[in-house]
This record gives structure tokens, C-alpha cells and sequence, in this order.
């Protein structure tokens, strides 16, 4: 069939009249599966012409202005295509997809860019479609187990925020989790920047422990130990603590303890156990005894020494005197009844060893001798002497007198008449009878005088001896 088509005025009618009736030629002839395919295709160049032409036949239809060529509007948004779609008279509809495409950015377009279409022609704009994503729970977590699991298509943004809990925890989200949000939305999180810390309770801790403990908490700040003897702690032990316990301060602060000093231990030694016990009431207290001539109860040694420190409730031992021992005291010179009424006052007994048991005699020496310790009722030997006065002619030496004392004396006992006073010119001298040598001797002491012959028998002669005292045994 041959066809001519007329570029005058009304060929659009006639190539409309010719394309209808080449559809209807060719439907009656093509088998009736190829009529039910075609029969769609032949209704729509029935209505637009344009749709489907292609090459050189299509630019014609374009430049001719029977036809528009479609734009491209991938990766626009849905208004910008609408708006761009509107200036060449074409229309749009637009359809969902579901894809991981950029949330509002067109991802297809129908007819496909550059397609000739008629004007008025609707092109269909596929844009994609996100389920919304379920938030789950970030708080607790770190931030980089946050990063990981937050879905995929969503943003973070991490604030740092002053915290004890350790660096980077998630402290707060929002949206909060089970949230529904669409793709491209930016999840805000508060962080833990760690620069706060919780003191912890470190009371009744000992001082080493306590010290441990707070440098695990990030508090390396100066530790000051305060004394305090008030407490009945043990020594280092910890009895207080400033921050308390909970307050929330700054990393590496400094927390002041007070820990227990001990007790000083008093001075008690020379002190009756009554005043002892009273000093000690915050010690354990315990006694043993010795042998001393101290007053019984008198503290003589303490265990600690004093001014040591220990802890409250410790033990002091304490040694006491039982007063058993006793001094000898100095009894030379005393007469026999002041010597053993001192003795007796004493807890000692006395008893003559030499000499005459005469009133008028004196003690010598005594064994034990004086400033001896001895059990309490011991026995003190006295060794006893007869004190006289000499009255000696001038002229007659000391030991010519002694000796002439030992000679009146030997064998002889005191007479009680009284002394006589001295007559002119006599020499004033004092001796001793010693009965504890053999034969009687005497020491007498006086001015010397040059040596003269001595007529020792006589008793009237140049020497006359008489007793201290007047009255005899």
C-alpha cells in the first residue's frame, strides 16, 4: 500500500485517519493472540500519537511542536520535578519504592528521560520508601557501642556532659529507644565526659585500705591523716572523712580522713596502784609484784614505757612493790633503845652482837650495815660502845689518854657517880670503850700535846675517866 502523507494544512487529521486504519488492517489479519497485544498499543498511538517514536521520526515530531521531549528528573524532589515537569505542560504522579536511596530524591521516572510525549502527558516519578526505624536502648552503653548500634540511615551526635559515670557512657538519647524515625534522622545523645566522682565511704577502713580505695575512684589528690586521741580505734585506723561519703566532686580532689593516733600511754611509775588505775581506765590493766622496800602498791616498772602509743584496751603491765623489803637505817651514834625502837618502827628486829647492854651505850656499826635492803623482819646486829669524857692534866696527849682509859677500864664496870668538873687547865677529850677487841682498847681524840710518862694504873693520876651518862645499867 502505498501512502502519501500531505505537509499541508490538515495532515495531522489525515496521518491520524491513515495510522487508524494501518491498526485496523493489520488487526484483522495478525492471529488473535497478537490481536490482544497490539490492540492496547494501537488505542494508545490512537491518543498520543508521540509515545513510542523514536529516531529521526520522534525529533521531527519534537521540532515540529506536535510533541514534548520529557525531561530528566532523577535525583530532583518531588516539587522541583512537579515544577520543572510544569513548563513543558506535563503532569506527574508520583509512586513509592521501597530502597535505601536518599530519602525525597526521585529514583525513577515514566516515560524515560528524553521520551517524546504529547503535551499534557503525565509522567509517573518513583521515589523511595523507608520503613521507619525503631530506636534502640543506647543509655548505659558506651559511645562507640552506641555508633554501632544505632540503624543504618541514621546520624549521631554526641554532647559531653559532666558525669560520674565512667568516660563516654551514654547518660540520656533523644528520641528515647522504641522511638519510630525516619531515615536521615540525627539521634542526640548526652555522653559522660568522667570528670566527677563519687567519694567512697572509707570509715573504719585502716589507712592503708582507705587510701587504695579512694585512688581506684580517681581521687589522687593529697590524703592528709589527721591524729585524733579522742577515738577508741585502732591505731590507723580511719574514724572520719571529709567529703562525706556519696558527695560527688571533681577528679583528683582531695579528701581529708582522720584516723585514730592511739593512746598515750601516762607515766605511772612511783605512784600508788589507786592513781595507777585511775590513769589507765582506757587500757587493760594487769599487775604482777616484787620484792621491794617501797611502800606496798608503789609502782616500780610499767610495760609499755610511758609516752609510747598504742591502741585503746591494750595491755599495761604493771609492777608493783610488796613491800617486803625494808633499808637498815643509819643507827650509829644512837643509843641501844633508840636503835631498836627504830628498827622495830621499821619491821625489823634488833640484837646486840658485842658490847655492854647498858643504857648509856651507843651503836657502833650494825650488820646489815646501813642502807641495806632486807626482808621485813629481819634481825639487825648492833655492835655497841661505851662513850666517856676525859679530862686529861694539861699537857697529856690524846693517845696517852686512850691509853690510860683502857687500863681504868679493863675489867672494870662504870661507877654512876657523877662526873666532876674539870679542873683548871685541863684538856677536854672523848673516847670510846670498844669491849670488842682484846684486851679493852680506847680511842680518844683532843689537842696533841708533847708525849709525857703516863702512870697508866693509877685512877687518881693525871687522867680521870667518867661515863657520858650518869646513871648505870
Amino acid at each position: 500500500m502505498d501512502i502519501r502523507v500531505s505537509t499541508r494544512r490538515g495532515a495531522p487529521v489525515l496521518v491520524g485517519l491513515l495510522m487508524a486504519a494501518v491498526s485496523v488492517a493489520l488487526a484483522q489479519t495478525a492471529p488473535l493472540t497478537q490481536k490482544a497485544q497490539l490492540a492496547p498499543k494501537a488505542a494508545l498511538a490512537q491518543t498520543d500519537p508521540c509515545r513510542g517514536q523514536t529516531g529521526r521520526l520522534a525529533q521531527r515530531l519534537i521540532e515540529s511542536g506536535r510533541c514534548i521531549q520529557v525531561p530528566a528528573v532523577l535525583g530532583q524532589t518531588s516539587d522541583d520535578a512537579l515544577r520543572q515537569l510544569a513548563q513543558y505542560g506535563l503532569r506527574m504522579s508520583s509512586a513509592a519504592r521501597t530502597s535505601d536511596d536518599t530519602p525525597g530524591l526521585i529514583i525513577d521516572q515514566e516515560p524515560q528521560a528524553g521520551a517524546a510525549v504529547m503535551r499534557g502527558t503525565t509522567v509517573k516519578v518513583t521515589l523511595p520508601y523507608a520503613p521507619p526505624l525503631v530506636l534502640p536502648e543506647l543509655v548505659g552503653t558506651g559511645l562507640d557501642e552506641a555508633r554501632r548500634r544505632l540503624p543504618k540511615g541514621l546520624g549521631l551526635n554526641a554532647t559531653p556532659q559532666a558525669s560520674v559515670r565512667p568516660r563516654d557512657e551514654v547518660l540520656s538519647q533523644q528520641p528515647a529507644a522504641g522511638t519510630q524515625v525516619r531515615r536521615g534522622s540525627v539521634v542526640e545523645l548526652r555522653v559522660s565526659d568522667g570528670s566527677l566522682v563519687e567519694v567512697p565511704g572509707v570509715v573504719s577502713l585502716p589507712l592503708a585500705t582507705a587510701r587504695r580505695a579512694l585512688a581506684e575512684a580517681g581521687l589522687e589528690g593529697q590524703v592528709q591523716q589527721v591524729d585524733d586521741e579522742s577515738s577508741d580505734a585502732p591505731i590507723g585506723q580511719v574514724t572520719g572523712q571529709e567529703p562525706a561519703p556519696g558527695s560527688v566532686v571533681k577528679r583528683d580532689s582531695a579528701v581529708t580522713l582522720r584516723a585514730s593516733a592511739g593512746l598515750e600511754v601516762p607515766d605511772v611509775v612511783g605512784r600508788p596502784l589507786a592513781e595507777a588505775q585511775a590513769a589507765l581506765q582506757r587500757f587493760s590493766l594487769g599487775t604482777t609484784e616484787a620484792d621491794s622496800p617501797l611502800p606496798a602498791g608503789q609502782v616500780l616498772e610499767q610495760t609499755p614505757p610511758a609516752h609510747a602509743r598504742v591502741a585503746a584496751g591494750s595491755a599495761v603491765r604493771l609492777r608493783l612493790s610488796n613491800g617486803s623489803v625494808v633499808t637498815v637505817p643509819t643507827l650509829q651514834g644512837l643509843s641501844r633503845d633508840e636503835a631498836g625502837a627504830l628498827l622495830q618502827a621499821g619491821g625489823l628486829q634488833p640484837a646486840i652482837a658485842e658490847g655492854p647492854d647498858w643504857a648509856p651505850a651507843r651503836v657502833d656499826t650494825s650488820a646489815p650495815a646501813a642502807g641495806t635492803a632486807v626482808k621485813r623482819g629481819s634481825t639487825v646486829l648492833l655492835t655497841l660502845v661505851l662513850p666517856v669524857w676525859i679530862w686529861a692534866a694539861g699537857g697529856i696527849a690524846a693517845a696517852a689518854a686512850a691509853a690510860a682509859v683502857t687500863a681504868a677500864w679493863r675489867g672494870l664496870r662504870p661507877r654512876p657517880d657523877p662526873a666532876p668538873a674539870p679542873a683548871p687547865g685541863d684538856v677536854q677529850l672523848s673516847a670510846s670503850i670498844h669491849f670488842n677487841t682484846r684486851p679493852l682498847t680506847a680511842q680518844a681524840s683532843g689537842p696533841e700535846a708533847p708525849t709525857l710518862g703516863l702512870r697508866a694504873s693509877l685512877l687518881r693520876g693525871p687522867v680521870q675517866v667518867h661515863e657520858h651518862q650518869e646513871t648505870s645499867p
